[in-house]
């Protein structure tokens, strides 16, 4: 009685304590967040809880390095723990959990790493649009999907869905980012947790450095088979190879009691089935360690080596200094085209005024040669009535002179002696 209320206890700790993590990513800084895609702001203003996303791996990574934000904090986010998670029914489905971090700002969340069967139905499906959750949740079988009833009890319609068949069908692959409800969005209530990791935070390996992980597991093995490459192996798959790979950060000296087994094959580890029969095929057989140690060799000096080496292409392509450029240059190109659109105006304004300016020359001109016209035809009176005053003047001169002709003859007559 006593351990179970301490369970209960410690459960309901953990509870609370992850809603407080996810409720401070969720405040009136949600918007500072250094990578929305992990820790992601709130829906709207009125502060709502926000939702799971899910990506597959490759398209985690695509959308880490073209966001803005998430590109330029590559390297910022480390796992601070990792936990091994098995489903209690048929087929006890097996899946990792790692809490992530960010120190400055602090962020924390919950990822879910798993694998299961592409549905049949899907010959080829596309990769589910970004914060897209009804997309994002049709690539999972039904009962799997987020916030569906059941959860924790789901994989007996996974085992009906692979129907054992013993053909490859493509793997779907998925990273489960928690909701506002941190780890309890991710398990069921009754999954066991088979082992934990514990990673002094910053020292661990980065979020970028899982992810390529994840991809590099995923394309070795891109294919869901039930008897090699199912959930068992890919979660043992990444375990391992996280152990393997980063052994002065991530190091587990426990066991994973009954990891890869369920209630049906209880003598089979089927987490280890395909790398038993690789080590085999060898001249010389090889442990299963030393297969890991092989693949996490690849991983780190091809993988993660090419992915290192383009993150700052990537940044000063898709980064925050690279979207400033942009938006300077769009910022530019607008001032530009403002001033050209006012220099235009003021041409345009310039060009009304001297067509003004000119109408109302011509108006002028039209008005003086309208004045010259009047005076003209002033002129032409005036110079007509001068003529008819001097025809009347020179008539008058003339009935003058024939007065003064007649007065001298009349008045030589009157003068002349008698004879």
């Amino acid at each position: 009685m006593a351990t179970s209320l301490r369970d209960s206890v410690s459960r309901l700790y953990k509870a609370v304590t992850s809603f407080k993590m996810s409720s401070k990513n969720s405040g009136d800084k949600a918007c500072d967040s250094p990578n929305t895609l992990i820790f992601p702001p709130v829906l709207d203003k009125h502060n709502r809880d926000w939702c799971s996303k899910l990506y597959s791996p490759k398209e985690l990574l695509t959308r880490i390095s073209e966001d803005a934000k998430a590109v330029d904090y590559i390297g910022k986010i480390h796992i601070t723990e990792i936990s091994y998670y098995k489903e209690i029914p048929l087929p006890e489905h097996e899946y990792l959990v790692f809490k992530v971090q960010a120190i400055d700002p602090l962020f924390v969340n919950y990822i879910k790493v798993d694998r299961c069967p592409k549905p049949r139905a899907e010959t080829k499906q596309t990769e589910p649009a970004i914060g897209d959750t009804s997309s994002t949740q049709n690539v999972l079988p039904e009962g799997r999907r987020a916030g569906s009833v059941g959860l924790e009890g789901f994989y007996s319609s996974s085992l009906k869905d692979s129907s054992f068949s013993f053909g490859n069908r493509d793997a779907q692959d998925v990273f489960h980012v928690s909701d506002s409800r941190g780890l309890a969005s991710l398990k069921g209530r009754k999954d066991l947790l088979l082992g934990t990791i514990k990673v002094s935070p910053g020292t661990g390996p980065t979020l970028e450095q899982l992810v390529v992980l994840a991809v590099f597991v995923s394309s070795y093995q891109p294919q869901y088979d039930l008897l090699s490459t199912q959930c068992y192996w890919y979660a043992h798959t990444i375990w391992m190879l996280l152990l393997t790979a980063f052994p002065k950060t991530v190091k587990f000296d426990g066991k994973l009691p009954g990891a890869g087994q369920n209630a049906i094959t209880l003598t089979s580890k089927w987490h280890g089935q395909l790398f038993a029969s690789q080590g085999c095929n060898y001249a010389v057989p090889i442990s299963e360690t030393e297969i890991y140690a092989q693949l996490a060799a690849e991983y780190l000096m091809t993988s993660w080596h090419t992915f290192e080496a383009t993150i700052p292409a990537l940044q000063a392509k898709h980064g925050a200094m690279a979207q400033r450029s942009l938006l300077q240059a769009a910022q530019a190109e607008a001032e530009r085209a403002e001033r050209e659109r006012q220099q235009a105006q003021e041409d345009r304004q310039r060009v009304e005024e001297e067509r003004n300016q000119a109408e109302e020359e011509r108006k002028r001109a039209e008005e003086r040669m309208q004045q010259a016209k009047e005076e003209m035809q002033q002129i032409q009176e005036e110079k007509r009535q001068a003529d008819e005053r001097a025809r009347a003047a020179e008539e008058t001169n003339r009935q003058l002179r024939e007065m003064v002709a007649k007065l001298q003859a009349n008045s030589s007559t009157t003068m002349q002696p008698p004879t």
